[in-house]
């Protein structure tokens, strides 16, 4: 049992073993520092080698003021293009502020894709568009406030066949969600997320909210060039980049389970049945106000998606916590039973010890207290043989000469006592031999 127990011990510690030693990559080991931008306030507003600034935008108090000053642009861009293979993850941290309400300015970030720098450079000659290209092909994030229902954030692809205006981007964009991001002194962090090994999966996530989520799109492998752009009016309001960090990778926070979602409006009605005269009140989304009573693939799509996330967070975040325990206590309990091992040997090696001193010696006085037993014992196996000796010598006698009878009759008369004899002597032998394997087992 020893040997099995260590055994064990020995495959527990082989499986933590391997376990440390083929650790996952972390967040920071996926972080592309080339096209991140760095720690801005240790720049002291120096513009970073790896990235370019254009237009109106500056650099000032650890932060790009992309539109300074009333009817600016300006635009921010990675000198260098991303080499996108399977999966990425890029997080812009922005901040508007100094008004609030309908614009005619705007927001972009890109991902503007090109067989080769030359061609990207070419694309991004054109500012008809929020100051970045209408014509281009990638995809865009744009921040505006014509949604009739406040200020949105929209998601546009494109492949050069399409060359877009602000109404495109209201009609044609293939993902949305309301967000209140004007005259705000809290940043916002968008991340939006590719995964091609997960069925091709893309999302938005807002301040670790989920804005959308599609499996719909494939981003080709290539060249991207990251970049972000703004335009404002009359009003003086002032687009500005705080962060920006791209991964080779998915990261922790991509996987965050899609439970909770960007707040939405919701348009409140109150029903009556006529029945029963019985009211209760309904929420809908502000989108779905239009459509009736009429349930949409979308719909179905959301609800499926919610039942995903919550899994998901099930998965994740309970079962994980209730295994980190179990893992805990697994390493616990080994300690203990190493602890234990070594006592009952230190305790084995004394009584050992002990007891090999007093054996000789109480085997003797055991000995000595039943002498007369086993003397008896001795006596009584002889007659045994004897009487087992004189049944031989009658089989082999010519039994016909005698009465059989009155010899048998004889038998039974001498034999009785000595049968009786040997029952209380057998009786006797059985106890003295419990009571010396009884003293050598102390």
């Amino acid at each position: 049992m020893k040997v099995s127990v260590v055994g064990l011990l020995a495959a527990i510690g082989s499986v933590y073993a391997h376990g440390a030693g083929h650790a996952a990559k972390t967040d920071n080991d996926k972080l592309d520092v080339k096209h991140s931008l760095p720690d801005l306030v240790k720049q002291n507003d120096k513009l970073p080698s790896n990235w370019v600034l254009g237009e109106a935008a500056k650099l000032e108090a650890a932060r790009f003021v992309l539109t300074p000053g009333k009817s600016t642009k300006g635009s921010l861009w990675a000198k260098d293009s991303f080499q996108l293979e399977d999966s990425f993850a890029v997080e812009w941290t922005f901040r508007d502020v100094g008004y609030e309400g309908e614009s005619v300015g705007g927001m972009a970030f890109w991902m503007i894709s090109g067989k080769d720098e030359k061609e990207i450079q070419e694309t991004l000659k054109d500012k008809s568009f929020v100051n970045g290209p209408a014509k281009f092909d990638g995809l865009l994030l744009y921040l505006d406030t014509k949604e009739l229902y406040g200020p949105s954030i929209k998601a546009q692809l494109n492949d050069k066949s399409l060359t877009i205006t602000r109404d495109d981007a209201q009609s044609k964009s293939f993902g949305s969600c309301l967000l209140g991001y004007q005259d705000s002194s809290v940043p916002t962090t968008l991340r939006l997320t590719y995964d091609r090994d997960s069925k091709s999966m893309l999302k938005l996530q807002i301040d670790n909210r989920i804005c959308f989520q599609t499996f719909k799109v494939s981003l080709p492998a290539g060249m991207y060039r990251f970049g972000a752009t703004a335009v404002n009016d009359e009003n003086g309001e002032s687009f500005e980049v705080l962060k920006m960090k791209l991964y080779n990778g998915i990261i922790e926070d991509s996987l965050i389970p899609n439970v909770n979602a960007m707040p939405q409006p919701k348009f409140v009605t109150k029903q009556v049945d006529k029945a029963t005269g019985k009211e209760k009140i309904v929420e809908q989304d502000i989108f779905d106000t239009t459509k009736g009573d009429k349930v949409s693939l979308l719909d179905l799509y959301k609800k499926l998606d919610k039942v995903e996330g919550e899994l998901l967070a099930n998965d994740m975040s309970a079962m994980e916590e209730k295994l980190s325990a179990i893992v805990q206590l697994q390493k616990e309990t080994t300690d203990t039973i190493v602890q234990l091992l070594s006592i009952i040997d230190a305790i084995a090696i004394k009584r050992k010890d002990t007891h090999a001193d007093n054996k000789n010696d109480k085997s003797a006085e055991v000995l000595e207290q039943y002498k007369d037993f086993i003397s008896m014992n001795e006596k009584l196996e002889q007659m045994l043989q004897e009487q087992q000796k004189v049944r031989d010598l009658n089989k082999h006698e010519d039994t016909g000469k005698h009465d059989v009878d009155a010899l048998f009759r004889k038998m039974a008369l001498w034999l009785s006592p000595v049968i009786v004899l040997m029952l209380i002597m057998s009786y006797y032998t059985f106890k003295i031999r419990q009571e010396i394997v009884k003293t050598k087992l102390l």
